[in-house]
């Protein structure tokens, strides 16, 4: 549950009260509020939750969060004033839900997109306006896809063959 912070030339760590330690989360810089903000992760599955850093101290939205997520993607999407978080795993299965926090509201857009998959990547390609998601995998296969997401629509940009999955036990 430590928060630590790169300067450039060393790491600090900022604080030890935080979120309950987790792996597999998201986290991403809300530009709109200059706040980072984290979900998903164990333990997450069983409570959904939000967590917000102001840079200085982390604080647990109290408003409704997403079903929780192991290893969903999570990018701030400057055309929408918003963050888009996609994907991951419920502990189950794989999950291909899209959810939109603007200000501190989350919302699922009800659109179709990516299948589900999780250990994707996504980040946001401001000169045209686009969060674009790539790769991830939903147990059996391996995906080498593109993804762009303009706010309103998914659209497949790039195919490939999904590979099968070699098991690493992770």
């Amino acid at each position: 549950g430590d928060t630590w912070e790169w300067d450039g030339k060393r790491w600090q760590m900022l604080t030890a009260d935080g979120p309950q330690p987790r792996n597999g989360a998201a986290l991403a810089f809300d530009e709109m509020r200059g706040k980072v903000v984290l979900s998903g992760g164990p333990p997450a599955f069983v409570e959904p939750e939000t967590w917000e850093w102001n840079g200085q101290s982390w604080r647990k939205s109290p408003e409704r969060s997403p079903p929780g997520r192991y290893n969903p993607v999570m990018v701030y999407h400057a055309g929408l004033k918003a963050l888009v978080r996609f994907g991951g795993w419920t502990g189950k299965v794989r999950s291909s839900d899209t959810w939109i926090r603007r200000g501190i509201e989350w919302h699922e857009f009800r659109g179709r997109g990516p299948s589900p998959r999780n250990h994707s990547a996504m980040a946001y390609d401001a000169l045209r306006g686009r969060a674009v998601l790539f790769g991830g995998h939903d147990g059996e296969f391996v995906f080498g896809d593109t993804w762009e997401f303009d706010g309103k629509t998914w659209r497949q940009v790039g195919r490939a063959l999904p590979q099968r999955r070699i098991d690493n036990k992770h």
